[in-house]
Parts: C-alpha cells; structure tokens; sequence
C-alpha cells in the first residue's frame, strides 16, 4: 500500500475510527501508519485505545522546522540528526518518529539494491581500505585519508586519519588496529594500492616484500581483491559510508590528534551499540569473543 501526501486530514477522533476500521478489516499495522502516515507506535497506541496519543500527534514537532538544516548536516544519517537536534536545539525524538517523519518529507532517496553475498568464518580475515574524507581542522577544511579496518563477522570497526597515505603509515594503522582488536586475523582483505604491492594485480599480485614480512611478523597474509571487484570488502566500504554520515557531520577538531582522539572514542561508541542484524555489539568481550577471535600476538 503506497503512502499519499494527498491523503485527507483526518481529526484525531476520525483518525482513531478509521484506524479501529483497517485494523478490523485486517491491515497490518504498518501499512495503517504509511496510509495515514502516522508512526506505528501510534498507531499501536490507539488499538490500545489511548486516544490522546493520536491529539499529541496532530500538532508539529518542534523539530520540523529544523529538520531540513539538520538533515544537511548530518548528511541524511538519522542518528545524528537525533544527536544534533539535542545537542544544537534541546529538542529531544525518538528515533522511530524521527524516522517516519524522515520517509514522510521525501528527504532520503530510495535505498540502493545490494549487490551479492559473502560468508566468512569467524576470525578469518579482515578488511581494509582508505577513502578521503573532508574534516574541519583548525577551522579549515581539510582533506584527509580515512583508514578503515573492519572484522566482517562481529562488524567491529577501527578508523583513524592521516595527512597522506604511504607504506608507513599503512604499517602504522595496521599495528594501532591490532592493538584496539587485541588480535591479529590470518587474513587482510585489501585493494590493488602500491601501498602494499610491488605489482600485478588479484590473484596475480605480489605483496611489497617490506609488507609481507610485517604481515608475517603478526602471522597475517595480505589478499588483494579482484579488480573492479570492491564489493569483496564491502563491510569496509559500509564503514566508510557510517562514519561519512554519523562521525563528521557537525564536528570540528583542534588537530591531528584530536581528530584521531575523537575517531578512536567513536568507534567505541559505535561498536558498543546493538547491531540490529547480529544482535550483540560488535565489541568485543567475553561473550561474543568467539564470533570474531583471531590469533593473539
């Protein structure tokens, strides 16, 4: 059932009647919130006859007038959108009604179809890529190499920035992302840089010697991915695409090192968050140890 912005206004004791009626006639409820474009809490709310939750709902919310800006700003991630309208207007959402009003302003553009599937075993491998990012440095702008690494299984994720990105800095990363995993993977799923090849490309590539024996030193073996094939190391790429969207969106830093400060406390805050496909945090602890252990060096 499409959702119409032409839909007519209902009342809230009409909106009630008309919500007893579809939910009788059998209509999910979900399909009754896009239909009269209410969220489903309250659209729950009402069959349990809390009929005030439907008057509470007819005035605006104090956030639309700002929802736009903050949309921008946020670059159209919802949680961030929920944290700035705290943190810049003192208006506190919930993320469900943030969301709905979200699909209801025809803001957000159709999510994009995946494009396959990967299974891994746990503590098989990571993946890691780069991807430029322009951060706000010193009140300038700044454009920096965002290093991501990413164990697939836990989806447990390290970023950290960079001025440039050589062989250096890449054995920098790699040993810092160890350190915050407290492990090593048998595997490192990587792109065809010169940073880590001498050449060649895929299966056809030869590691840089200097790479190889840092990678054998923690017991690590670099596989670079199929040409035009970045799909193989999508978890990273997701990673990138969050922190795009929830990490620099509103946020300034002094320097390096605190943009690098606030990147390491990010990824703490997001990996101890509930992963709504795994159902655990990505962090890892003694529980969920076992879903992305790797060999301790």
């Amino acid at each position: 059932m499409k959702k119409s912005n032409d839909s007519p206004r209902l009342n809230p004791s009409q909106r009630h009647e008309t919500i007893l009626n579809l939910n009788q006639q059998g209509v999910s409820i979900r399909e009754i919130a896009r239909t009269l474009q209410l969220s489903r809490n309250t659209v729950r709310k009402a069959l349990r006859g809390e009929e005030e939750s439907i008057a509470d709902d007819a005035s605006p919310h104090p956030i639309v007038e700002h929802l736009p800006a903050l949309y921008h700003q946020a670059r159209g991630n919802g949680v961030r959108i929920q944290e700035m309208a705290s943190e810049l207007h003192g208006i506190e959402i919930t993320y469900s009604t943030l969301t709905r009003m979200l699909r209801n302003s025809d803001l957000r553009k159709p999510a994009s179809k995946r494009s396959g599937t990967y299974h891994f075993e746990p503590g098989a491998e990571m993946h890691h890529d780069t991807s430029p990012h322009v951060v706000v440095i010193g009140g300038k702008k700044v454009l920096a190499q965002c290093a991501g690494a990413v164990l697939p299984v836990s989806r447990y994720g390290f970023i950290q920035y960079y001025p440039c990105f050589t062989r250096f800095e890449f054995q920098v990363f790699l040993t810092e992302t160890i350190c915050f995993f407290e492990g090593a993977t048998a595997r490192c799923t990587i792109d065809n840089t010169s940073v880590a090849l001498a050449f060649g490309s895929g299966k056809e590539a030869i590691i840089s010697p200097g790479i190889e024996a840092f990678g054998h030193h923690f017991g690590m073996t670099f596989i670079p991915h199929a040409v035009n094939h970045p799909d193989r190391k999508a978890h990273v790429e997701r990673l990138f695409h969050y922190v795009e969207g929830n990490f620099i969106p509103g946020r300034s830093f002094d320097s390096w090192s605190d943009l690098n400060q606030q990147a390491r406390q990010w990824c703490d805050y997001a990996s101890s968050k509930l992963n709504p496909t795994l159902r655990v945090t990505p962090q890892i602890t003694p529980k969920n140890r076992e879903k992305a252990c790797f060999s301790k060096k």
